[in-house]
């Protein structure tokens, strides 16, 4: 194969399968995006708890999980083998798309957010809520839509 838009191509093998993980700007901007991200959820979820009030413990798994599985695809060895092997590629968009979706919903992040945020501010957040190009269209209806149609404008336009 050729030059993939710069990446170097590796060969794979078990060595590279564990070790090459990815370490330029865009992979380490990507992890401390989510480190940061993580560090709000369990601080969010550490203030309920000092208010006296538990956060289930497995929607943290779930949500941190979720992050994990975004890190895997950005940064681990399965992104350094996307520009020479298809399946890598796949793996990679099962990932992003079927993988970390659903582990961070369940998460319930926006929930976690309106039980930590002071009751005077809670009404203003549900109200902006609401999906630009949806109007008040049910949320998964609109989603699904999103989904389907991102998918298909990514893989039409290649």
């Amino acid at each position: 194969m050729g030059d993939m838009g710069g990446m170097r191509r590796v060969e794979f093998s078990l060595h590279a399968a564990l070790t090459q993980w990815q370490s330029g700007p865009f992979a380490l901007s990507a992890l401390a995006v989510l480190v940061a991200v993580a560090y709000w959820y369990l601080r969010a979820d550490w203030i309920l708890s000092a208010r006296g009030r538990r956060w289930p413990r497995h929607r943290t798994v779930a949500f941190l999980a979720g992050l994990a599985a975004v890190d895997l695809a950005l940064q681990s060895p399965v992104a350094t083998f996307t520009g020479a092997y298809f399946q890598a590629h796949i793996i990679q968009h099962l990932l992003l798309m079927v993988v970390a979706p659903p582990l961070l919903a369940l998460g319930a992040p926006s929930t976690l957010l309106l039980q930590t945020r002071q009751p005077s501010n809670q009404d203003a957040m549900v109200a902006d809520v609401e999906v630009p190009g949806c109007g008040r269209a049910h949320p998964s209806d609109c989603g699904w839509s999103l989904y389907f149609g991102i998918m298909f404008a990514f893989f039409s336009a290649r």
